[in-house]
């Protein structure tokens, strides 16, 4: 069951970051000279909300992921440094806080930083998937 849902979020990080912004057709009515002329613009959609939910998804089972791991496998560590070798449960929740508190501050990412993030963490996720089982 782990390895489809693994599966399934690869695949939509993948297709959540290939994707191009969603366009929706807009009638426009514009009064020029007493004549009505009508025009059709492409709206774009601002779908931010679900790459950065995503984010957020994708980082928790980054969390999940590492303590599975360091937990049920006593010869893997964690490669970041820094962390110490085997964090706590609690020591990943924090550092992982302050990131999101550090990356809100000091970056303004855009829809396309978010995407190559997500899809970047989603290898992530997937390697340690693959180093427990």
């Amino acid at each position: 069951m782990k390895t489809f849902i693994i599966s399934i979020l690869c695949a939509i990080s993948l297709s959540v970051s290939a994707m191009p912004i969603p366009e929706e057709p807009e009638l426009v009515f514009a009064k020029s000279s007493g004549v009505y002329n009508t025009t059709l613009r492409l709206k774009h959609h601002d779908d931010n909300r679900k790459v950065k939910m995503y984010w957020y998804a994708i980082n928790a089972l980054d969390v999940y992921t590492t303590y599975n791991g360091l937990r049920q496998n006593g010869n893997l560590y964690e490669a970041n440094p820094a962390l110490p070798d085997r964090p706590s449960l609690s020591q990943l929740i924090l550092h992982k806080a302050l990131m999101f508190s550090f990356y809100n501050r000091y970056f303004d990412f855009t829809q396309s930083d978010y995407r190559h993030l997500n899809l970047v963490l989603t290898g992530v996720v997937i390697n340690n998937h693959s180093l427990y089982n």
